[in-house]
């Protein structure tokens, strides 16, 4: 009895130190100068928290151990993956940054982020920006004149007509009355115009498939980060952003226009729950989307470039042609799989159709 107790001790004892040993192999693979924090214990604390995203990650309540750590070749990658999303997250601009949870741009705080990042995969994130080497895809500032008495800026312009003589410039007056006066109405003479600057936004309509289907896979990720590039530009101020999901009927209407609405869709995105539509039909949602874009646009004189954007996994039969988009820029992307009439009328529109994504 005393040698199987000893051999079980023994084993016991071997186990562990071997656990043990494959934490300190974890600890050394561990590069520090990426973890936040200003001590080395907040460190290696910080590095746990984002280790607690992954399988194994967390300790058992009873042992304390972290399952993972037993995995060599899964921890490797793990610690890969945390430095890789850790790179991620510091590069992030202002608005990926507050889109992602940033508060207040501390370590914790970043810590935060980076533990949704591992969550999701980092899918969200780095979508958004493979979507911006689309050169089709780009958002482009909008900024219109409008003239204005005590405008701050001044431009040189033709004359308007003889009803604008008041406004010449001193050296016209050196010229004979017939010939000043012919210059007026040959609109040869020229005056200085006071205008000021109006930022315009883009306006944004996205489509998003809420069938059943899109629970697969990494399709609501896929999707979210496809969202995610345009509510960028509603936190830097350049766009409005409208979003319906669609099955085969159009649902709420979304409205976006403040950082706070923006992150706040981002969440509503990710709820599995609201992806349960049977079936989808597109071309029945995209020409009704299309009347509520013109809509859109001779109600807010300050909206400029529609554009809608559909995300969907379906191969549906879509009709619609290009008077139906009725001079919107249309955007396509088919996860997962494909649908040619969709991607076709989406580049002829001047948009950009991937497929596959």
């Amino acid at each position: 009895m005393d040698e199987i107790l000893e051999g079980s001790i023994y084993w016991q004892t071997a186990e562990k130190m071997i656990y043990h040993q494959r934490a300190v192999d974890l600890l050394s693979l561990v590069d520090y100068d990426r973890i936040p924090g200003e001590a080395p214990v907040q460190k290696a604390v910080n590095f746990f928290k984002l280790l607690a995203q992954f399988s194994g990650g967390k300790a058992d309540s009873v042992s304390g151990e972290y399952p993972l750590i037993r995995d060599t070749e899964c921890l490797a990658n793990t610690v890969a993956k945390i430095h890789a999303g850790l790179d991620l997250v510091n590069s992030m601009s202002q608005a990926e940054a507050f889109l992602a949870g940033s508060t207040n741009g501390g370590q914790t705080s970043l810590v935060e982020v980076a533990s949704e990042m591992l969550k999701d995969n980092l899918i969200l994130i780095t979508l958004s920006r493979r979507l911006d080497s689309l050169p089709k895809f780009k958002l482009y500032a909008a900024r219109e004149e409008t003239n204005s008495p005590v405008g701050l800026h001044v431009k040189s312009r033709a004359i308007n007509g003889v009803q604008e003589l008041t406004k010449l410039p001193n050296r016209e007056w050196v010229y004979q009355p017939n010939y000043r006066n012919y210059r007026a109405l040959t609109r040869q003479t020229r005056v200085r115009q006071r205008f000021e600057y109006v930022d315009k936004k883009q306006l944004l309509y996205l489509l998003v498939d809420a069938s059943g289907s899109m629970r697969n896979g990494y399709r609501i990720a896929a999707a979210c980060g496809i969202v995610f590039n345009r509510l960028r530009a509603v936190v830097e101020g350049k766009a409005s952003l409208y979003l319906r999901f669609f099955s085969t009927e159009l649902l709420e209407e979304h409205t976006v226009t403040t950082p706070e609405q923006a992150r706040e869709l981002l969440q509503v995105l990710k709820n599995q729950g609201v992806y349960e539509g049977n079936g989808t039909d597109i071309s029945k949602c995209l020409i009704q989307t299309c009347l509520r874009i013109q809509q859109l646009v001779e109600e807010e004189a300050n909206f400029v470039r529609p554009e809608l954007v559909i995300i969907s996994d379906g191969c549906d039969e879509v009709t619609s042609s290009l008077e139906d988009l009725r001079s919107t820029t249309l955007h396509a992307f088919i996860i997962e799989s494909t649908n040619s009439k969709l991607l076709t009328l989406a580049r002829q529109s001047g948009g950009v159709g991937v497929d596959y994504l």
